[in-house]
């Protein structure tokens, strides 16, 4: 059974904890050190989750009273860290929302920025405030400074970072309809956050609010940025204000508007209304994009711009005709009638491969049923960059119609090259998404993906909320964070199986173990089973030190002893560790004990957790 759990290590004071709440989690004493196998290895104390909602605590509220803690799943290793703050000057806010605002999206308003020499940036637009938040942490996640930037117009629309400078797109409402209202403004701040002189101001645009009911994303080449947002349109003659997607373009240096896409056109042309999410990507010398459509079209919606990316225009001329050129397609069309806001789906993200296009989000099943389906699953669609046309959609998750749990929008991340995260939570079930109600106890889940849309990991579990935060490489992790009416709570993901990397281990049991080359099926097998958590390090070992091939070869205590060296380490015995096992073995340890003492070692764990692999649970001893 999979344990999430709560280590605070040594070092940690819960000052938000009184002695009375301490006093009633069983099991605990007064937070007295106690590990999952008694080692005495063990250098701090463990709180299950489950045990701290018996006792009426919140996780997340132990968390914020931790300086440091590493939430550890029992099946998967350490697959998170959190440091909530012993930053008490920290800002608080709340960001722990990661879906849509009921049928569509909102831009994101926090965002994570790798910084120098291993620090990093929290950046957060405060509505209250009407200003951005700047705080700079260090690699302990703890703050070294803060100061806040003024967002320029009434709105906030996103926030980019630049591969030589940051990027603030700011809005304002255009009531009157006038062409010549700024309703757009792009403001570049160097990478010292000095704010640059010139900008781009964008005008009129067929804008009545920008933002609205979407988001805002961002691409670049070495001389452009690509802005793909939304906007509520001017009144047409039916008396609303329609929605649709807004495509920008600005040179870098000059700051100056290049190109825009604003006007009612059609999906042709990769103009989609309404547009409840957007997205862009940059492949190689072509604009990608994704949007999400409940009209025209009524399906998530892929394509590109067939003018060459570092040209700076959508519109160009072939064969004498000045026009947009298009190429798209639709991935899922939606059940219900065209213009109907309810899809019953959601748009989380658009990443390049080196081969596919995939993207990523949830949705209701869209049948016969589509008017009474509640139940969301995690999809992602694998398009052939070749010939988008090509393409299938893949389901991550199967909760079945009606039951208690649903998903929550999806992340898509970039972790390596050709390697993606893709995130989801699980939520509560109810017929509307505005409606879905975030659990006391949270549950996140988490697999990772190769270029061609394959599960290279199991599906791992984590005791936290997503948020506004987009999931970003940080120090070489991905990590977001949240906020809960708190200052932010920082988790890390831990790294994917490394396909390499487990080849040698397991081949390194063969070599050692059954002093054999790995025959080809078997070491497949292994390899395939350990990557996607099917098996555990333990299991691995298990497996090869008590297999008959291995017993059969009826070694004494003093090969045993340094075959378990060899194959679980990589390395030689040092003396002492020898001598202490022999002496044990001696006294009547058993094997199986011995085993459990190699498995559940911290030298052990960090080989696992380097392997991004699952440690798993020490065995059985058989009872003497």
């Amino acid at each position: 059974m999979r344990r999430n759990k709560l280590f605070l290590w040594r070092r940690v004071l819960c000052a938000g904890l009184t002695a009375a709440m301490v006093a009633m989690v069983p099991g605990t004493g007064a937070l007295a050190a106690v590990s999952d196998t008694g080692s005495a290895e063990a250098e701090g104390e463990i709180l299950t989750v489950g045990t701290l909602e018996e006792a009426g605590l919140n996780a997340e509220a132990v968390y914020a009273a931790a300086d440091v803690a590493q939430v550890y799943d029992g099946d998967a290793g350490i697959v998170a860290s959190v440091s909530p703050a012993a930053n008490a000057d920290a800002e608080k806010s709340t960001n722990i929302y990661h879906d849509y605002q009921g049928n569509w999206a909102r831009q994101p308003y926090s965002y994570l920025v790798q910084g120098e020499g291993g620090n990093f940036f929290r950046i957060e637009y405060l509505e209250g405030e009407n200003k951005i938040l700047l705080e700079e942490y260090n690699s302990s996640c703890v703050m070294q400074g803060s100061r806040w930037i003024d967002c320029e117009l009434k709105l906030f629309g996103g926030f980019y970072v630049g591969s030589d400078a940051y990027y603030f797109v700011f809005g304002q409402p255009n009531s009157e309809e006038k062409d010549t209202a700024e309703v757009y403004r792009i403001v570049k701040y160097s990478k010292a956050w000095v704010r640059q002189t010139a900008y781009a101001s964008v005008t009129g645009a067929n804008t009545y609010v920008p933002f609205e009911a979407g988001s805002c994303d961002f691409a670049e080449t070495a001389d452009f940025l690509y802005i793909r947002t939304c906007h509520t349109m001017y009144k047409s003659d039916d008396g609303n204000h329609h929605q649709a997607n807004v495509q920008l373009v600005v040179k870098k240096d000059t700051m100056e508007l290049t190109d825009s896409i604003h006007e009612v056109l059609s999906s042709t042309v990769g103009y989609v209304s309404h547009s409840f999410n957007q997205f862009v990507a940059l492949d190689g010398d072509r604009i990608v994009t994704a949007d999400h459509g409940d009209a025209y079209p009524r399906a998530m919606f892929l394509g590109y711009y067939e003018a060459p990316a570092n040209g700076g225009m959508l519109h160009y001329s072939t064969q004498n005709n000045f026009a947009i050129h298009y190429k798209g397609t639709n991935l899922m069309i939606f059940g219900g009638a065209i213009g109907d806001n309810r899809t019953g789906a959601t748009l989380g993200g658009l990443e390049v491969s080196s081969s596919s296009y995939l993207t990523v989000g949830s949705s209701i099943a869209q049948n016969n049923a589509f008017a009474t389906n509640i139940t969301r699953n995690v999809w992602l669609n694998v398009a052939d960059k070749t010939d988008i046309t090509k393409n299938k959609t893949i389901y991550l998750t199967s909760y079945a119609e009606g039951a208690e749990t649903s998903v929550s929008n999806a992340y898509l991340v970039k972790a390596d090259t050709d390697l993606y995260a893709v995130l989801w939570q699980e939520m509560k079930n109810t017929d509307h998404p505005s409606y879905y109600a975030y659990p006391k106890d949270p549950v996140t889940k988490y697999v990772y993906v190769d270029g061609k849309g394959q599960t290279v990991s199991g599906v791992r579990t984590l005791a936290a909320n997503l948020s506004d935060c987009k999931p970003t490489m940080i120090n070489g992790k991905l990590m977001w964070y949240t906020t809960h009416a708190s200052v932010p709570i920082f988790y890390t993901l831990e790294p994917a199986p490394n396909k390499e990397k487990i080849t040698a281990f397991v081949t390194r049991f063969y070599n050692v173990i059954l002093e054999r080359q790995p025959d080809e099926n078997g070491l497949k097998d292994w390899v395939n089973q350990l990557m996607k958590d099917e098996k555990t390090a333990v299991g691995l070992a298990y497996g090869f030190i008590f297999s008959d091939e291995y017993k059969n070869k009826s070694l004494c205590n003093e090969h045993f002893v340094k075959n378990l060296y060899r194959s679980f380490m990589g390395r030689e015995y040092d003396q002492g560790g020898y001598d202490n096992w022999m002496k044990k073995l001696e006294n009547g340890t058993t094997r199986e004990e011995v085993f459990n003492g190699f498995v559940m070692s911290n030298e052990f764990k960090a080989l696992a957790k380097e392997y991004g692999i699952s440690l798993g649970n020490p065995i059985e001893v058989p009872a003497a």
